[in-house]
This record gives structure tokens, C-alpha cells and sequence, in this order.
């Protein structure tokens, strides 16, 4: 976590797009932790302008999230009329990358498949920060943007019921009386992790107003 911040603060990364990946097995935490990071980063000055947060989907049954769909969706999140999208991935890439142009941003790519994913929704403007979740270390995003790689091992009991206190807060957690059996599930790698994201999900993406 500590490292994660420190990073999210600009203290261990000399780009001018840093780029985390945080990896580690389904359930472990990943998107947990990066939202709880991203929280405190906030609470400390960082990333005036917002943060935008997509998963996409993969790897898993279903198909992931193609690079030209999540591209659409950012450039709507930032303002962006529907009809001024471009219809060419390329110039989808360039236009979302303009759009941040300036702005002191953060971009969560939650379960990404692979760095081809990744690759087309890179900004290019001192100031962002990406943040990748996968199951992979995505080798490819450390020799093409510099990413630096946080591995994320399965948690014990008392790490899983701390994420979770953190996330939901104290009194949250002193009363709810499943947080102990989150916990217990999260320590075997459960779903539990998206039910404690679900809560904080709606306040955490960005405004489209």
C-alpha cells in the first residue's frame, strides 16, 4: 500500500506518465487496494481534475474490453459529444490523449487482459497516472512505458479483514457483522472483494456533468 501511494504521489517514478501494475491472483485484493490508494491520494492534493475508472473485463469467459469501446466511453466521461468521437481507434487514442491534456488525472485499468489492451488508452500528458490491475505482470508495459510492477500475493485472515476496514471504515465495520466472513472470504481468494468495491464503485467514478 505504502509503495502504491508513494507512487501515486510521484516519489518513485521519473516518467512523465507513470505507469503502476498491480498483479496478482483473481481475489486477492487488486482493484481493493487501488481504490483505497487512490483515496488517499486524493485526500492528499493529488489529482485535482478526477479520477476515471474502467474494467475491462478480461481475462475470463466472457470477452474483455476492447480498446476502441473503452476509448468511446472515456472521451464521453470527459465531456466529450458523441458525435465528435472518432470512429478510428487511432484517432480515438489521440483524441482522448488531448482531452487530458493538462490535467492532473487518474486512470484505474481494472482487469486487464494484456498489454495490447492497455497500450491505446496510455495518456501522454505530464500529470495522469495509470494505474493497471491484472492477473499478469504485463512484461510488455514495463519495456514500452516504464511501468513499474507491484505483485500482490494471496492475503491472511488479518490482512484481508484490515483491507476491508480500511475500504468500508471502522464504524462501518464494527457493524456490520458479515465484515469478519468477507474476510475470511477474501483470504481464500472469494468474490468477496467486488462486494466490498460495489459500495465505494458509484461515489468513485468520475462526473459526466
Amino acid at each position: 500500500m505504502n509503495r502504491l501511494v508513494k507512487v501515486l504521489h510521484g516519489d518513485e517514478h521519473s516518467r512523465a506518465v507513470p505507469v503502476v501494475v498491480v498483479n496478482g491472483p483473481p481475489g486477492v485484493g487488486k482493484t481493493a487496494l487501488v481504490v483505497q490508494a487512490a483515496q488517499r491520494a486524493v485526500s492528499d492534493g493529488y489529482f485535482a481534475d478526477g479520477r476515471l475508472f474502467v474494467n475491462l473485463l478480461g481475462p475470463g469467459r466472457g470477452a474483455a474490453a476492447e480498446p476502441f469501446g473503452v476509448l468511446g466511453y472515456l472521451l464521453r466521461a470527459l465531456g466529450a459529444p458523441a458525435e465528435c468521437t472518432p470512429a478510428d481507434l487511432d484517432q480515438r487514442a489521440a483524441t482522448f490523449r488531448s482531452a487530458l491534456h493538462g490535467r492532473e488525472l487518474l486512470l484505474v485499468l481494472d482487469n486487464a487482459a494484456d498489454t495490447q489492451q492497455i497500450l491505446p488508452l496510455l495518456p501522454g500528458s505530464p500529470g495522469c497516472t495509470v494505474v493497471v490491475t491484472s492477473r499478469s505482470r504485463l512484461p510488455g508495459l514495463i519495456s514500452l512505458a516504464g511501468a513499474v510492477t507491484l505483485a500482490l500475493p494471496e492475503l491472511s485472515r488479518r490482512e484481508a479483514a484490515l483491507l476491508i476496514r480500511s475500504v468500508i471504515g471502522d464504524v462501518r465495520a464494527d457493524a456490520d457483522a458479515d465484515a469478519d466472513a468477507d474476510a475470511d472470504t477474501a483470504a481464500v481468494a472469494s468474490p468477496a472483494n467486488a462486494v466490498v468495491i460495489s459500495r465505494w464503485r458509484w461515489s468513485w467514478l468520475p462526473s459526466t456533468s
